[in-house]
């Protein structure tokens, strides 16, 4: 039986959210891997970098989807993305792929995460050190 406010999905489909999450997820783990390597160890920077990337290449496969018409990946997805750190590949894809640019709601995300984010690199500067 399907909730109301669930879209009927046929059976065996999965939620494209979780497809979506999925790739963004094995992306910016490999992506982790070689910031981390590169950043001799700054384990945060690559954080942001890892995620940074994988947001920036499903802004891109999303706006590459909207012009065909094809599945695109669902704008809750985008928002945690950037909100997990991926806030620079947000502002990247918004602005080289003209995508979501119109949407408030993209904009103060991204806002959003950019001062949460800053704030983090600020605390973690002054009290690691």
């Amino acid at each position: 039986m399907t909730r109301e406010c669930e879209p009927h999905r046929p059976e065996g489909r999965a939620d494209p959210k979780a497809i979506f999450a999925t790739i963004a997820a094995v992306i910016a783990g490999i992506l982790y891997v070689i910031f981390y390597l590169a950043t001799n160890g700054h384990s945060y920077a690559a954080w942001l970098a890892a995620w940074s990337g994988a947001t920036f290449f499903l802004y891109g496969f999303d706006k590459f989807q909207a012009v065909r018409g094809g599945l695109r990946a669902p704008e809750i997805v985008l928002h945690v993305l950037a909100l997990v750190g991926g806030f620079l590949g947000g502002w990247a894809g918004m602005f080289i792929f003209r995508h979501k640019v119109r949407h408030l709601d993209f904009w103060v995300i991204l806002l959003l995460s950019t001062l949460i984010h800053t704030g983090l690199v600020y605390l973690f500067t002054q009290f690691l050190h």
